[in-house]
């Protein structure tokens, strides 16, 4: 079996004189048993965000790192586990002042299943790996 990928939302990176505008990539992973949401996107992208979490069963959210573009949306996964790699984890929870992370999800991650992660594993089940990744 292979893992199918879906392509939700194609990113941008626009670089304007001022500010700063993400458009993450947003893709949907399915190896026949999980079906995995790498990034959740921006805040702009919600509603796309919001009608694919009730139309798909996503159980497992992969959080490439924790800027706005990329995890705005991760409060809608309740029931999902929260992939995020321990190192960004932890500079997310030290750097307070770290104006490129974004600081709502400090709430979110309260009572989301988060599970960090320091070493290379395989997130689906075709590998069958997950149950002994070094997970907390």
């Amino acid at each position: 079996m292979s893992v199918q990928m879906k392509t939700i939302i194609s990113g941008i990176n626009l670089k304007p004189f001022k500010g700063a505008f993400g458009y993450s990539s947003v893709t949907l992973l399915e190896d026949g048993h999980d079906l995995i949401l790498f990034d959740t996107g921006g805040y702009g992208v919600r509603r796309i965000i919001f009608e694919l979490q009730k139309e798909y069963q996503i159980n497992k959210v992969f959080i490439s790192h924790l800027h706005f573009d990329h995890c705005s949306n991760i409060d809608l996964f309740k029931k999902a586990k929260i992939f995020i790699n321990a190192k960004e984890f932890e500079n997310f929870q030290v750097n307070q002042d770290d104006l490129d992370l974004y600081r709502p999800v400090a709430d979110y991650l309260k009572y989301l299943n988060v599970c960090t992660f320091e070493q290379e594993f395989y997130i689906t089940l075709l590998y069958n790996f997950i149950n002994d990744a070094p997970v907390s």
